[in-house]
């Protein structure tokens, strides 16, 4: 066999290895597509609910943990339209949900949107009163009982 052979033989080989790969990252994308197309708008909803609920969960923790500054008032406006913002995500999620699920959600939002509006409220009347530090370390508090107590219930696992 000549040298020449050799090189051709080890260049098909590899080529048929890397062909072989590439049929099997397309099949795998492919099956992967096609389960995500299986989805049910009910699933959708649910997992739309489950994020926006941990991203709030997120955002009650960022202002529990604001400092007692002046700018904590600009953080905690921020943090308070983010979860105006996922209110508002699990709101367009809920027709798509069962109706059990439905009613435990309009509740939970229901509930804990007007602590938000409250909270938001309270946010920007201490700004303009320079008691900010106090009330937002205040607003902090009953935002995260009262996502515990409306989002709590709701399973997300």
């Amino acid at each position: 066999m000549s040298p020449r052979s050799d090189d051709a033989q080890a260049a098909a080989g590899c080529f048929a290895g890397t062909m072989k790969n590439r049929v099997i990252a397309a099949a795998l994308l492919a099956a992967s597509a096609l389960s995500a197309c299986g989805e049910s708008d009910q699933e959708k909803a649910q997992a739309k609910v489950c994020d926006a609920r941990a991203d709030i969960q997120g955002q009650v923790d960022t202002l529990k943990g604001l400092p007692a500054s002046p700018d904590s008032v600009a953080k905690a406006t921020t943090s308070l339209r983010a979860i105006g913002a996922r209110l508002n995500d699990i709101a367009d999620a809920q027709p798509d949900l069962d109706r059990d699920r439905r009613q435990e959600v309009e509740a939970a939002v229901k509930t804990f949107g007007d602590q938000v509006r409250t909270a938001a409220g309270a946010a920007v009347s201490s700004g303009a009163t320079g008691n900010a530090a106090a009330s937002i370390r205040t607003a902090a508090d009953q935002l995260a009982t009262s996502f515990r107590e409306s989002f709590q219930p709701i399973d997300c696992s």
